[in-house]
C-alpha cells in the first residue's frame, strides 16, 4: 500500500480529529476532501480503523426491531445507549456478500462524515457482532412511535417537518442522496427534534430484493417517486435514487406525520399502488378527524402536491421546501392570531402577510424544477 495508506489505517486518536476539522471548512472544499477517504476505501477494501469501534455490548440478543435487510439491537458502549444495526449479510453468497459490503464501505464512510443537528450520528462499525453499524440510541423511536405514544394531539408536527426538511436540504447540498425517507428512518432525539437515518442503505435494500419490495408492510414502495417505478417511462435506463425522488417521499411524509399510516394505506397491494402512481393518481387530502385532530393547511397541501408532480425536474428543491415550510409556519401562526376576535389595524396587516404567504406557495408551481437534479 502506497503513502496514503495511513488514512486508511491510523487509529481514531489520528483519524478522529481529522473528520472534526473537516466539517468547518468550506462545504465545497469539505466535500472534496471527504472524496479522498471514500476513494481510498473503495481502492483498497479498506475501511479507516477509526471507523471500527469496539466495547460495544448488547442488552439482548433478542433485537427490538427488524426491517426488510437489518435487525436492531440496543447496546452500550462506555456507558452509552446505542443502536446496532446488524445487516443480514447470510442471506448473500460469497461473491455478492463482498460486492454489498464494499458499498457499504463507502457509504459508512459518507455518513461519518456528516455532522448536523438533523442528521443521526454515526459512531461507526462493529465487526464483533456481524459486521453492524452503531449509532446513538433514540429513546423515542422513530416519528411515527414518538407521536403514538407522546399523543398525536399535543405535539405540534409543522417543526417536525421543517426539521426533516433542513436535514435533506443539508444532505442534498453534500451531494448525499437519502434513498429511503419515510416515518420509520426518521427518528426522534431526547430533546424532540427530528434525525435522519439510514440515508444511503437503500444501496443494501436494493441489493436484498430489488428495485422495491411486494410486500405490504416492510417495504418503501408506497414513499416511491415514479420514475424509480418504472424508469423507462422518463427517459432513464434504469431506476436511480435522486434528489427529486427524495423530494417525493418528502411529500408523503408529510401524509404519513399527519395521519400516522403509510401512502394509499387503504390498498393491500403493492402492485395496485404502483399503477396508480404511474397513472398519475396522488392521495387524496386527509380530514382533520384523518388528521388527529390537526388541521392540515392550504399552504402545506399545495407544497406537497408540488412534491408529487409526476415530472421529476418539476419539483421544488430541498432548500425551497425549506422556504416553504416556514411559510407554512408563519401562515399557522397568523391564522391562530385572526382567529381571536380583536379587530384592530393589525388584523388587516396579518390578513395581507396571510396572503402573501399564500402567494409563495404559487410561486414554488413557476420555480419549483428550477434546482431540481
Amino acid at each position: 500500500m502506497d503513502s496514503s495508506s495511513p488514512v486508511l489505517s491510523s487509529p481514531s486518536t489520528f483519524a478522529a480529529p481529522y473528520y472534526q476539522f473537516a466539517q468547518r471548512l468550506d462545504p465545497d472544499l469539505r466535500r472534496r476532501i471527504g472524496r479522498f477517504p471514500v476513494r481510498l476505501s473503495e481502492a483498497w477494501d479498506l475501511l479507516p480503523l477509526a471507523l471500527h469501534v469496539d466495547g460495544v455490548q448488547l442488552l439482548s440478543r433478542d433485537p427490538v426491531a427488524g426491517g426488510g435487510f437489518a435487525d436492531i439491537f440496543r447496546g452500550t458502549r462506555h456507558d452509552m445507549a446505542v443502536a446496532v444495526k446488524r445487516l443480514r449479510f447470510h442471506t448473500f453468497s460469497e461473491g455478492k456478500r463482498r460486492d454489498v459490503q464494499k458499498r457499504l464501505y463507502r457509504e459508512a464512510l459518507v455518513w461519518r462524515q456528516q455532522s448536523h443537528r438533523h442528521i443521526l450520528p454515526f459512531l461507526g462499525i462493529d465487526n464483533n457482532n456481524n459486521f453492524s453499524l452503531v449509532s446513538p440510541w433514540m429513546q423515542h423511536g422513530s416519528v411515527i412511535q414518538y407521536l403514538e405514544t407522546s399523543g398525536r394531539e399535543s405535539i405540534e408536527v409543522v417543526p417536525i417537518l421543517s426539521q426533516v426538511a433542513t436535514g435533506l436540504e443539508w444532505l442534498h447540498e453534500e451531494n448525499i442522496v437519502h434513498g429511503d425517507l419515510r416515518g420509520a428512518n426518521i427518528l426522534i432525539d431526547e430533546m424532540g427534534q427530528a434525525r435522519l437515518a439510514d440515508f444511503g442503505l437503500s444501496i443494501f435494500a436494493d441489493s436484498t430484493r430489488g428495485a422495491f419490495t411486494t410486500s405490504s408492510g416492510a417495504g418503501s414502495t408506497r414513499w416511491m417517486a415514479p420514475e424509480l417505478m418504472q424508469p423507462q417511462q422518463f427517459g432513464f435506463d434504469r431506476a436511480r435514487r435522486s434528489r427529486p425522488s427524495d423530494v417525493y417521499a418528502f411529500g408523503h411524509v408529510c401524509l404519513e406525520i399527519y395521519t400516522g399510516h403509510p401512502p394509499f394505506f387503504e390498498d393491500n397491494s403493492e402492485p395496485t399502488v404502483i399503477t396508480k402512481v404511474l397513472a398519475g393518481e396522488r392521495p387524496t387530502r386527509p380530514t382533520e378527524d384523518d388528521c388527529h385532530g390537526h388541521c392540515m393547511s392550504d399552504e402545506l397541501w399545495r407544497l406537497m402536491k408540488l412534491c408529487w408532480t409526476h415530472d421529476p425536474a418539476g419539483r421544488p428543491s430541498a432548500s425551497k421546501l425549506i422556504y416553504g415550510m416556514v411559510r407554512v409556519e408563519q401562515s399557522g401562526k397568523i391564522s391562530s392570531r385572526l382567529v381571536e376576535d380583536n379587530p384592530n389595524r393589525e388584523e388587516q396587516d396579518l390578513r395581507n402577510s396571510l396572503t402573501s404567504w399564500k402567494a409563495f406557495i404559487s410561486d414554488l408551481e413557476d420555480i419549483g424544477g428550477e434546482d431540481s437534479e
